[in-house]
């Protein structure tokens, strides 16, 4: 290959990952938008403290009511709560993308 038809193809590439990267940009903003909706947040705050809860009975109850709190536990505990709030906003987010097709 010609150092030109090189360069014409490194140029063709580096356009490419650029349309990747705004694109990637793009839905990402527009899901950050989606989730930031005040029904589907309302939504997934509901899910993410129910789901949260039982986790934190399940999982930490004994620790909690028993001993010493170190901030592992308190730790575990918001990962109970953060974990079903991000998995609830990205089925969200799946929805909505299926709907607009």
């Amino acid at each position: 290959m010609r150092h030109s038809q090189k360069h014409r193809a490194f140029s063709e590439l580096s356009s490419l990952q650029n349309q990747d990267q705004f694109s990637i940009r793009v839905r990402f903003e527009q899901s950050v938008q989606i989730c930031k909706q005040r029904s589907n947040l309302g939504r997934t705050i509901i899910i993410a403290l129910i789901v949260g809860t039982c986790l934190v009975i399940i999982n930490q109850l004994g620790p909690l009511l028993n001993g010493p709190r170190p901030i592992r536990l308190w730790l575990q505990i918001g990962l109970n709560y953060l974990v079903p709030f991000l998995v609830s906003n990205l089925g969200v987010i799946a929805g909505s993308r299926h709907d607009s097709r």
